[in-house]
Formats: C-alpha cells, structure tokens, sequence
C-alpha cells in the first residue's frame, strides 16, 4: 500500500511541476516588460543584502506540519 501512494505522489509531483512548466511557457511580455528584462540583464549580479544572507542561514523546510 505504502508503495501505491510513493508512486501516486510521484506522479502528482511530475504533473505538478509540468503544469508549471506548461504556465511559465505562456507568460509573454509587453514592450516595457521585455524592456525592464533588458536592463536587469546588463546590469549584471549583485551580492544579496547583508539581512538576506542571515535570514537565508537559518532557512529550511517544515516537514512536521500540523493540520487543523
């Protein structure tokens, strides 16, 4: 049984994250969008905000969630 819902899950997963895919291909852009696109482009990369960099140490997933 346990082996029936890890692969129901799986399948679940994949479909999930090909309806993202699917959703992020359609997106299009207007002048002023593609335009804002350009320009982070060329502005290149940029080191994360010192507050960021903290916060991002202590980050993790909640595996243990409670439902109510």
């Amino acid at each position: 049984m346990e082996d029936k819902l890890n692969h129901i899950e799986n399948i679940e997963r994949y479909l999930l994250e090909a309806m993202i895919l699917a959703r992020k291909k359609s997106i299009r852009f207007n002048d002023n969008g593609l335009e804002k696109l350009r320009e982070a482009r060329e502005s290149g990369t940029a080191e994360f905000p010192e507050w960021f960099a903290e916060d991002m140490k202590n980050a993790g997933a909640e595996t243990e969630q409670e439902i109510s």
